[in-house]
């Protein structure tokens, strides 16, 4: 049988009958996978420089959710709001849970037009500049952690808190609309299907409300699905602004896109996330819980019962009230970084599903992403850029010094 080869003495024949292959290993399947990355995210999330950009971020957001007390209004919108979205969640999940329509509706009207109602009601004009704030902070120090999660989990490069902070700062208002642009296109349409349903209960146009009942039907469903997007893909889309440097209008739609092609995948790898998640924040909170049990039961084994009032934040009055707001303050400070990992394991859990999920979608390496290199929104190098800008040689470049004879 001929063989053929390369002449010369190191030259290895090879048989031209059969191509020889390297034998598989378990190496070889797990390389391919793409949902393995998300476990990454917990290392990822307690990074110094996220957990304290996440812990300044949740500062500001508590303080801002203070300002109704300068009017003398009790009680903070984030407190409240939680507590009727939460309710308004359970219930909508035991109607769900109990297949019949007419409470569906009913919990869901509860979860998206009660609990906003119950809010205006209580804390009326001050939800705007407190709403806004919040979404301010939000979109800066998220945009900064998701920066700095997306870089290093794409490249192995870590920027510092000022660098990370110096891409979201100007783009600020993009990573906020980003957030809310989604919601904002299912209230337009929830709108306009109302306003059609509406010309159903007036006199003589009630049929043209009937012909246009079908539009509002589309709307209506439309909006439906834009919600269900969002609701899965809300944690990718200040991750996509940053991965791709663009805006907040290509962002949704990319995430959307993606939530719409794999809807499996992502369920499956955003199941993975949140299970992530709950192991990740939940021993973190085990852990500082049981340092200030630890820490207050020391106080009370070597300074009895008035230590440990002062250490608890029990004793009122005197000396001991003062020394026991001191004491809730560090006690408060721990709780808060329990919320700060909690919210650093958010924004950098979506920038790894991002990643994880524009790679199955796309085909897109992970570490393709955008620098300040490269031209917003592409990955073109700004330099061949202004190189194609740059006036072939011999063309007018303005007036010249003349040639001395």
């Amino acid at each position: 049988m001929p063989e053929v080869g390369v002449e010369g003495a190191d030259a290895l024949p090879i048989k031209d009958d059969r191509l020889w292959r390297a034998p598989l290993v378990l190496g070889d399947f797990v390389d391919e996978l793409l949902w393995p990355r998300l476990l990454r995210i917990p290392e990822l999330t307690f990074r110094p420089g996220r957990i304290g950009l996440a812990f300044v971020g949740l500062l500001c957001i508590l303080l801002i959710g203070e300002l109704p007390a300068l009017s003398g209004i009790e009680g903070s919108p984030i407190a409240r709001g939680a507590e009727l979205n939460l309710d308004a969640a359970r219930a909508l999940g035991a109607s769900a849970l109990s297949l019949d329509p007419q409470r569906i509706l009913a919990s869901a009207e509860a979860l998206f037009v009660g609990a906003p109602g119950a809010l205006w009601s209580e804390f009326g004009l001050w939800l705007a500049p407190v709403g806004i704030g919040m979404l301010v902070v939000w979109a800066i120090f998220g945009g900064a952690v998701c920066r700095s999660a997306i870089c290093e989990d794409a490249q192995s490069v870590t920027p510092t808190w000022p660098e990370s902070l110096a891409f979201s700062l100007p783009r600020w208002s993009s990573l906020a609309l980003a957030t809310i642009a989604p919601l904002l296109l299912v209230g337009f349409l929830l709108g306009v299907a109302a306003l059609i349903g509406g010309l159903l209960a007036v006199p003589g146009l009630n049929i043209v409300g009937a012909v246009l009942f079908g539009l509002a039907l589309v709307l209506a469903v439309l909006a439906a699905l834009s919600l269900v997007c969002y609701l899965l893909g809300a944690i990718m889309l200040m991750p996509a602004l940053a991965c791709e440097g663009t805006d907040s209008f290509d962002a949704g739609q990319r995430v959307f896109h993606y939530v719409l092609h794999r809807p499996g995948a992502m369920v499956r790898d955003l199941g993975i996330v949140i299970a992530l998640g709950l192991v990740t924040v939940g021993v973190t909170w085990l852990i500082a819980e049981g340092g200030i049990g630890l820490a207050e039961a020391c106080a009370a084994w070597i300074g009895g019962g008035t230590a440990s009032a002062v250490a608890s934040g029990e004793a009122a009055g005197g000396i001991d009230g003062v020394a026991t707001r001191i004491a809730s303050f560090w006690s408060g400070a721990l709780r808060l970084g329990v919320g700060a990992v909690a919210l650093s394991f958010v924004w950098t859990g979506g920038s790894v599903l991002y990643l994880v999920m524009r790679a199955r979608c796309d085909g897109q390496d992970p570490s393709e992403i955008w620098m300040p290199t490269m031209i917003e929104g592409t990955l073109a190098p700004i330099i061949e850029a202004q190189r194609d800008e740059t006036p072939p040689s011999g063309s007018a470049q303005g007036p010249t010094e003349p040639e001395e004879a």
